[in-house]
């Protein structure tokens, strides 16, 4: 009798991740796709980037060469979302100035949008040119700051102050806001979800691909397609409310006051020639200047109720194209060269009226 049990036989070996199979053939078509529409949409010069929210690359959106001033770094310029859904140019002020104020200097905080960030087919800003007017009369004595930001609202100028610009310590901070906060936007600025680091992260990596964008921005349309048959008859929503803006200003204000620091308030100037409706305010060009002077006036008021400076470049440039109509403005809002230097020249005139910054003697006689 044969006690030896049966010996089975082993079993088939199976060649390790073998399910995977079918899963990664499966997705060589989608990534085939997904490369091709890539291809495509570059060979097309395809961009979009939404904005406050997921702004990644603001010389990508204008490549036209209008905003070249961004461009300086061999042609590289990122523009880095924070966690207060800020973007940060690169480079900016605080690659140019140390924290430590050198003895003897003072120090200008230009805050703004683009207007103050750069000025049209140039290199060139109009803090740039403060900063040769001031020290060409008292050579190493005034730093200019320019804070501007692309896309910025008055929402976004008040985190670039609190967080950026305060610890610069300077002793005048000029506030240069209105055209991006009547903007028409999905959510006011100040709605926006605040991201967490990853998700900032993930979203920066997602918008450098083209395929991503184009996804983005159907999606976005249909978006605003719902919402616009969901709200028919209703007020359009904007970026800051009227109310908000004032509020926002004096935040700034009392930032400023309660660290030792001037503030200064400016109105936005334009021509109105030039003004037309778009994207991001669909609505006739009467109804733009309308909102914006709406936006200006709040400037004076919270100027004069708060009895702080306001330099009112918009009743400046209204009297200079009625007088002699030159070319200031490339678009009806942002700089020309001209535009550029005659509003530096404006700025600094009126802070040596102001006794802010010093005045020569030249100055002074006139």
């Amino acid at each position: 009798m044969n006690n030896e049990e049966p010996v089975s036989s082993p079993a088939p070996y199976k060649p390790k991740f073998q399910g995977l199979k079918p899963l990664i053939f499966s997705l060589i078509p989608l990534l085939c796709l997904l490369l091709a529409s890539e291809v495509i949409l570059r060979a097309f010069d395809f961009r979009y980037s939404d904005t406050p929210a997921l702004m990644l690359s603001y010389p990508e959106r204008v490549s036209g060469g209008r905003f070249s001033h961004v461009l300086e770094e061999n042609q590289i310029s990122v523009f880095l979302k924070d966690k207060y859904q800020s973007w940060i140019p690169i480079p900016s002020f605080e690659n140019k100035y140390g924290l430590e104020k050198p003895v003897g200097v003072t120090r200008i905080g230009t805050l703004g949008c683009s207007c103050t960030q750069g000025c049209s087919d140039t290199t060139l800003s109009y803090p740039t040119h403060m900063e040769e007017i001031l020290n060409s009369e008292f050579p190493r004595s005034y730093q200019v700051l320019n804070a501007g930001v692309g896309s910025y609202s008055s929402f976004q100028g008040l985190q670039r102050l609190k967080y950026a610009l305060l610890k610069y310590k300077p002793d005048i901070v000029t506030i240069y806001f209105g055209w991006n906060d009547h903007w028409v936007a999905n959510l006011p600025d100040n709605q926006i979800r605040m991201k967490a680091a990853w998700e900032v992260g993930l979203i920066n990596f997602l918008e450098r691909f083209r395929t991503y964008q184009a996804y983005h921005l159907a999606i976005t349309r249909l978006k605003e397609k719902f919402k616009r048959a969901k709200k028919a008859g209703e007020p359009p929503t904007l970026r800051v409310s009227q109310e908000d803006y004032a509020k926002n200003l004096n935040a700034m204000i009392d930032l400023c006051q309660a660290n030792g620091i001037r503030p200064v308030l400016m109105t936005a100037p334009y021509d109105p020639s030039q003004l037309a409706p778009s994207q991001i305010f669909p609505f006739p060009a009467e109804t733009l200047i309308r909102t914006h002077r709406d936006y200006n006036s709040i400037v004076r008021q919270v100027g004069a109720v708060r009895q702080v400076p306001v330099i009112d470049l918009e009743a400046v440039f209204t009297h200079l194209e009625q007088r002699r109509p030159l070319a200031y403005f490339s678009d009806g809002t942002h700089f020309t060269p001209v535009g550029c230097r005659l509003v530096a020249g404006l700025i600094v005139q009126r802070l040596q009226e102001l006794g802010l910054v010093k005045s020569s003697p030249q100055h002074a006689a006139s």
